[in-house]
């Protein structure tokens, strides 16, 4: 087994380092999502200018972050955040945003969807949808992406439209659908119960088995039926030209191995790539990690390759 690539190494001293100089306390969800922010500071220093904006989307007024609105493009990508559920804001995620859009020369709708406890599944489905919907009436080429739970959210929305899965008060969408010209996913979580990667890692911080469950335990309603969450066995009939990206030392590492096998058997559209030596959430700490600037271009590179014009 390749060892921990010396880089994350460095990132998890900082990250340790980081926690002892702020000294934050943790007590309520409040603390806890403040917590979050304020450590990601260091992390977000640096990286390309890019313009950034905020703006309310939809009839509901669903908070979006606007990144590069400056860029004069026929694709747009729409984006949704990790942070179990619970924390987390495009302001966690600003660097890794800033050189998405920078690189693929486009903007980015970050959507800050309403976070759990407080809500619940499916509203967060809900409020992305709404986001596509509103890009697709001005965008003729969309590319979802997101990270960890933002990337499970972005599969689920993107079921939602294509009508492969029925969402409460959100009817199917098949000209927003047919606009989604790729899926770029980092680290989700597709719905194994039980793997290899889960069985190996699941010592790592905030990633045990009794973590995942909480997580999962947080966005569902007491009544909520956990198959929302089990991506890889959806029937569904077709999939966007995906692009999976996954950790080599992360509990959900063959999560998408396995949604990559689904993908590749359904429509044969899929990139699967494991970066080596690294941990789950590693695309926030690009200002250590040179791997994060390596995925960033390749994501760009395949993006414009599925561009439909650029084909």
């Amino acid at each position: 087994m390749v060892s921990m690539h010396e880089a994350m190494e460095q990132v998890r001293r900082r990250k340790s380092e980081i926690r002892e100089e702020l000294a934050l306390p943790k007590t309520t969800l409040e603390e806890i999502r403040y917590g979050y922010l304020r450590k990601r500071l260091w992390w977000n220093d640096g990286g390309p200018h890019v313009s950034r904006i905020s703006i309310d989307v939809g009839p509901d007024n669903v908070d979006v972050s606007l990144y590069g609105a400056n860029y004069s493009s026929t694709q747009a990508i729409v984006y949704a955040h990790g942070g179990g559920w619970i924390v987390g804001h495009s302001q966690s995620h600003d660097r890794l945003l800033r050189a998405l859009s920078h690189e693929c020369r486009c903007p980015i709708y970050s959507v800050n969807y309403s976070l759990a406890p407080e809500s619940k599944y499916p509203v967060q489905i809900q409020e992305t949808a709404a986001v596509i919907n509103h890009v697709a009436m001005c965008m003729p080429h969309i590319f979802l992406m997101g990270d960890s739970c933002g990337a499970t959210l972005m599969m689920q929305t993107c079921h939602a439209l294509s009508g492969d899965v029925v969402v409460d008060n959100l009817e199917p969408n098949l000209t927003s659908r047919s606009k989604i010209a790729g899926l770029a996913l980092f680290y989700g979580a597709y719905g194994l119960t039980d793997s290899a990667s889960l069985r190996q890692f699941s010592s790592m911080e905030g990633m045990s088995r009794a973590d995942l469950r909480s997580y999962e335990q947080a966005i569902l309603s007491e009544d909520g039926n956990r198959n929302v969450l089990n991506l890889v066995d959806i029937p569904a009939q077709s999939y966007p030209p995906s692009y999976l990206v996954a950790a080599e030392f992360d509990p959900l590492r063959d999560d998408s191995r396995a949604l990559a096998d689904k993908i590749d058997r359904t429509s044969g559209n899929v990139v699967y790539d494991e970066i080596l030596g690294v941990e789950h959430e590693f695309m926030q700490y690009g200002r250590i990690l040179p791997q994060v600037d390596e995925v960033i271009k390749n994501v760009a590179h395949w993006l414009n390759a599925n561009t439909p014009q650029n084909k």
